[in-house]
């Protein structure tokens, strides 16, 4: 498995080659037409490559993204939602966008705090979106970036993302539901990570780049679903068989801050443990365990 997560370092380390490389920065100055704004996000993104820990999503962590994100509501960026303050995620299966030629292979994110010359300026996230080449050559290209502050509740409408095409429009909604989507999962603590080595062909390779400490990879995982049996169940009924319930959303209102907040609830078996599992007829996500 060390070979497999190690495609992370990999991928960051070819990508933060290729955003600083004359091609590169024509790619990602050619989405934007604002000039300035260009400059602030490519040298964000440039040191959010050089600094970001590496997140590895297996394909059923990639299974579960694309179907929870696809009715993903507004939803508020919580500085306790990020794990750490910069990160690089890779897809082992990369995500869809369906209509649109390129796949979301990988995303980032860089939390910059302003200096004390700025200090009445607040935090701010900076996120990316990369996307595979369309041409089908090997590679990843710059597909999305935005600000976001801790704090602000936001859907896609919120954000400037300058001309598109309908076509991209609904690929950058679609990016932005997966975005949302792994910051809230994170923050509930649904998803869990694990710090793994790399291979040492990898870890080689690390060190020759001159990198001076050893690289992990964090590696996210489901938390253990949980299974509703005979505690749920009314007395009175008598039930044939168990059933799958399905993940969902829901507005949840919290007195603390008295506002309301999407919480994701995992899908879960209801029914006696004695009656057998009603197949369901169309395809959900299921954790097995």
């Amino acid at each position: 498995m060390g070979s497999q997560y190690g495609r992370v370092i990999e991928q960051q380390r070819a990508f933060a080659r290729y955003f600083s490389s004359p091609q590169g920065v024509r790619d990602f100055y050619s989405r934007h037409v604002d000039p300035l704004l260009n400059r602030q996000f490519h040298q964000a993104t440039a040191l959010t490559l050089a600094a970001a820990d590496p997140y590895f999503w297996g394909s059923e962590m990639c299974e579960l993204l694309e179907s929870v994100s696809a009715t993903m509501p507004r939803w508020t960026l919580r500085r306790e939602a990020l794990p750490t303050d910069f990160g690089f995620c890779w897809f082992a299966r990369p995500l869809t966008m369906p209509g649109y030629p390129s796949l979301l292979m990988a995303t980032t994110w860089g939390l910059w705090r302003p200096s004390e010359r700025e200090a009445s300026l607040r935090e701010n996230m900076i996120v990316g979106a990369y996307m595979s080449r369309p041409d089908g050559q090997p590679g990843i290209l710059p597909m999305l970036t935005f600000a976001w502050h801790p704090g602000d509740s936001l859907d896609v409408d919120d954000l400037a993302l300058g001309p598109a095409t309908a076509m991209q429009d609904r690929a950058n909604r679609r990016v932005f539901q997966y975005i949302a989507a792994m910051f809230a999962l994170i923050e509930q603590r649904i998803l869990v990570t694990s710090v793994e080595r790399p291979d040492r062909a990898t870890r080689r390779r690390a060190a020759r780049a001159g990198a001076t400490k050893e690289p992990l990879i964090h590696v996210v995982h489901l938390r253990r679903a949980s299974h509703e049996g005979h505690a749920d169940d009314v007395a009175p009924v008598e039930w044939s068989c168990r059933w799958i319930v399905r993940g969902h959303w829901r507005q949840q209102f919290y007195r603390s801050t008295g506002e309301y907040k999407p919480i994701f609830i995992l899908p879960h078996i209801k029914g006696p443990e004695s009656k057998p599992l009603r197949t369901p007829a169309e395809r959900v996500f299921a954790v097995v365990r």
